[in-house]
């Protein structure tokens, strides 16, 4: 997945959010005092895709109880969601493209059909006759809920 980190960024920032932490963009594989060691040649990839899109909320002693509220919100919106499903997507056979109403649930990134016309979790999301007609192909109701 390519690195998407400064489209959340800046979807956070246009609200008032600032990332903190910028700190584990280089994985330790990666890190100097492991050039000589077999790590340097790892064949890492989630490791890797984890530093080019992890993203640090505000976390810090004096941050207020609505401050926190405000963060969870912003980072809750569809339209953060979307940034990164759609690099997901883009870059992953698994999946296709997220419609903004699975972020409803936040349970479609937990199966490999997540996004896709049959996935169940997806439907449910969208309406009640689509999860009825996802649960005629044979999905379990009890992986929906």
């Amino acid at each position: 997945m390519q690195g998407r980190r400064e489209e959340l960024r800046s979807f956070a920032q246009e609200r008032g959010v600032s990332f903190t932490g910028e700190v584990y963009f280089r994985p330790v594989h990666r890190m100097p005092a492991y050039e000589n060691s077999a790590a340097a040649s790892a064949h890492l990839p989630v490791t890797d895709d984890l530093c080019l899109n992890h993203v640090c909320p505000p976390l810090y002693p004096e941050l207020r109880d609505e401050d926190v509220d405000y963060v969870c919100d912003v980072m809750s919106w569809p339209g953060f969601l979307h940034v990164h499903a759609a690099a997901v997507a883009s870059e992953s056979e698994s999946f296709t493209t997220f419609p903004e109403e699975c972020f409803q649930c936040l349970q479609c990134f937990q199966c490999a059909r997540a996004g896709r016309a049959d996935c169940a979790r997806c439907a449910r999301c969208r309406d009640r006759a689509a999860l009825e007609e996802a649960q005629k192909k044979g999905m379990h109701w009890s992986n929906a809920l």
